[in-house]
């Protein structure tokens, strides 16, 4: 188990940009990259960095299919509504808020086929 600062890859990138979740101020941080996404380029150079997680605080990593998916309209769940949805559950668990996402874009998605893959991995630093 590691405790609060936990090593990161800043060159992990896409679409889906990683966000931490600060359970103070219900607020999202954006993780922005400086590199190509791993594997893209053969012999890339990546650095480290370090990302401080206060208790509660939640590192979401996602793929753009869950915030590029649509309704049966064509609307886009979007990174707003993702946001929202992390906002509403700020005092749940990692898999609780895991479950809420994934509930919430079925919902929302409405029956519409999914064209992309979603993938969704929460870390949330606990109390103790």
């Amino acid at each position: 188990m590691i405790r609060g600062n936990l090593p990161r890859c800043p060159s992990i990138q896409g679409r889906g940009a990683p966000k931490c979740f600060r359970a103070r101020t219900k607020l999202n941080d954006e993780l922005w990259a400086t590199g190509p996404p791993l594997g893209l380029i053969p012999d890339s150079i990546y650095t480290e960095d370090e990302l401080h997680l206060d208790p509660g605080d939640a590192l979401i990593l996602y793929t753009d299919g869950i915030t590029e998916a649509t309704n049966c309209d064509g609307l886009e769940y979007e990174m707003t509504r993702l946001k929202d949805v992390c906002r509403v559950h700020a005092g749940k668990s990692a898999d609780e808020l895991a479950a809420a996402i994934v509930a919430d874009l079925d919902a929302f998605a409405c029956g519409t086929p999914y064209e992309d893959d979603h993938t969704l991995v929460i870390a949330r630093r606990l109390d103790q």
